[in-house]
């Protein structure tokens, strides 16, 4: 008989930019917390930063800006705070970026 064990659910909380407003080659911070949601333990993975035209969600073929974020395991409910200065790329429209 199988059974069923509990997953974990890792969420983005708290994501800040500061300044909210930068251009092209100068330098921002992200700061955002990881959080395991779920009822399972979440175990070591990689994150990533990554620059998006769409509020919906990103994809693998937006611009990176941090590449291989160490998350460490979690327990449910457990935190890991992240913060991370990033250069502003180039960007070939103008815009709102996420």
């Amino acid at each position: 008989m199988a059974t069923d064990q509990p997953q974990s659910d890792l969420v983005i909380e708290n994501l800040s930019v500061t300044p909210g407003s930068r251009e092209p080659g100068s330098t921002a911070t992200v700061a955002f917390t990881i959080r395991n949601a779920g009822l399972g333990r979440a175990y070591p993975s990689l994150a990533n930063i990554r620059l998006n035209s769409f509020v919906s969600g990103v994809g693998v073929n937006d611009t990176p800006l941090v590449i291989g974020i160490e998350t460490p395991q979690l327990d449910p409910n457990a935190t890991r705070p992240v913060s991370r200065v990033v250069t502003i790329p180039q960007v070939a429209a103008s815009g709102t970026y996420y």
